[in-house]
């Protein structure tokens, strides 16, 4: 029994279509299973996905939004075609094309906040085990290597690269991604937990009473896991988060408390001699050396991001319509630089690159418009149906939407969607918004107010 109220939040019989009821019990279990056993995970979600797509292909193809992705990708294989080198772009199909499907299909399944609250749960509470693997690696020298086909863990001691913890994924910066998705889901959570308990309910049980301590420590150790990846993105990201919180909630306290955190780091780390001396006695120096990158001085010049910009950049001028195909930024780095990087720390100059203009422009527009729609449906959910005038809805769809644009800032200086445990939650968030929106726009199959949990 999974703790108190998480029961409820975690038991799917609110999908009205039973076939689809069906496939989502499958749907969670797979999530569920993703970060620690993604090889069953993912075989999971691609069976619930045909049913899914058996159930409801004519919707499917009448998306105008999964329409635009049917182009990004026709214009991906265009660039394929015309690649530099083809086999390498070939595989690189299989970061995007399948994942376009798996939006495709999550978002006919997702019509309730009630949805989006179990998959916060189930984010949440798989949180659990990745961050305590990943203090086990930095406190107690922890490493394990078990490979037997179905299970893949290389959990290396003292992290990966060393002294950044990576717990169950194969580098820091990939789990950075991983808690930034998990901080703001706990986080929301939490807040969630505190306002119901503003409200007397009677028949709580011990767990449901103490929902918020318990949940209180799963933020912490969410947000303590993501310090201790140094990865400086996650650190803003997480950084973004609260404030969008506190702001979201009028906890003007919470801002000025940030702000005051905010500008001792800073100038710790950029300030001039003194005026930086005194902060510099106040705040770790792990923190202000990481920032402003005294903590690995003297790095050749290839290893730099803003060459790596300036090379991607130099490639989408050379080919602009169609780029040099997906994943042949490495090969053409290594050539010029003599150095293995596996990507440009920037997603959306990736794209340009090794895509072209075309294609780039529709796919960030295409998520844009989720986006776009998610904020809209934010700001009018109080007068919908589905959300019943219940403000723990409406919070539940704010998180969601942090945690999307949390995941696309993160990846203006980072990619990590090779990753598939990443790729599948980040393609996750914007199909959960996506079928709030269909939800609220199709006439046919609306919930009833009291079904929006």
């Amino acid at each position: 029994m999974i703790f108190g109220q998480t029961v409820q939040d975690l038991r799917t019989d609110d999908v009205r279509d039973r076939p689809l009821r069906r496939w989502w019990n499958l749907i969670v279990w797979a999530y569920l299973l993703l970060p620690l056993f993604p090889v069953f995970g993912v075989a999971g979600l691609f069976i619930a996905l045909v049913g899914v797509t058996i159930c409801c292909w004519r919707p499917m193809l009448q998306r105008p939004l999964n329409r635009g992705f049917a182009l990004v990708a026709l214009l991906m294989i265009v660039s394929t075609l015309l690649a530099h080198r083809q086999l390498e772009s070939l595989l690189g199909l299989f970061n995007f094309l399948p994942f376009f499907w798996v939006f495709a299909a999550l978002a006919e399944v997702i019509r309730t906040p009630k949805q989006l609250r179990q998959l916060a749960w189930v984010l949440t509470l798989t949180s659990i085990p990745v961050v305590l693997i990943g203090l086990a690696q930095e406190f107690l020298g922890f490493g394990l290597l078990w490979n037997c086909g179905v299970v893949n863990w290389m959990i290396q001691v003292g992290g990966n690269p060393p002294g950044r913890i990576s717990s169950v994924f194969v580098y820091a910066n990939v789990l950075a991604t991983y808690f930034c998705f998990t901080f703001a889901m706990s986080l929301g959570l939490w807040v969630e937990a505190i306002k119901t308990q503003r409200v007397a309910v009677p028949g709580l049980n011990p767990w449901q009473r103490y929902q918020p301590w318990w949940l209180g420590l799963v933020v912490l150790g969410n947000a303590a896991a993501l310090v201790l990846t140094d990865s400086r993105n996650a650190w803003a990201i997480a950084l973004f988060t609260i404030v969008i919180f506190a702001i979201y909630l009028n906890w003007n306290w919470l801002i000025a408390v940030i702000t005051a955190i905010s500008t001792a780091i800073l100038v710790a780390a950029f300030a001039p001699a003194p005026i930086h001396s005194p902060f510099r006695q106040v705040v770790p120096a792990a923190v202000w050396m990481r920032l402003n990158d005294q903590l690995y001085p003297n790095r050749p010049v290839q290893d730099l991001r803003i060459t790596q910009w300036q090379f991607a950049w130099g490639m989408f001028q050379q080919r602009p319509i169609f780029g040099w195909g997906l994943r042949n930024f490495t090969p053409l780095y290594q050539e010029r630089y003599q150095v293995y990087i596996g990507h440009p720390h920037n997603l959306p100059l990736m794209l340009f690159s090794e895509t072209g203009f075309l294609s780039t422009v529709l796919l960030l527009g295409l998520l844009a418009w989720v986006g776009y729609q998610g904020t809209r449906l934010l700001q009018t959910g109080s007068s919908l149906s589905i959300y019943h005038q219940k403000p723990r809805d409406r919070l539940i769809l704010f998180v969601f939407l942090v945690a999307f644009g949390g995941y696309a800032l993160f990846n203006l200086l980072d990619v990590t969607l090779f990753d598939v445990r990443i790729n599948l939650m980040g393609w996750l968030l914007p199909a959960a918004i996506m079928g709030l929106v269909y939800q609220r726009n199709d006439p046919l199959g609306r919930i009833e107010p009291g079904e929006a949990g």
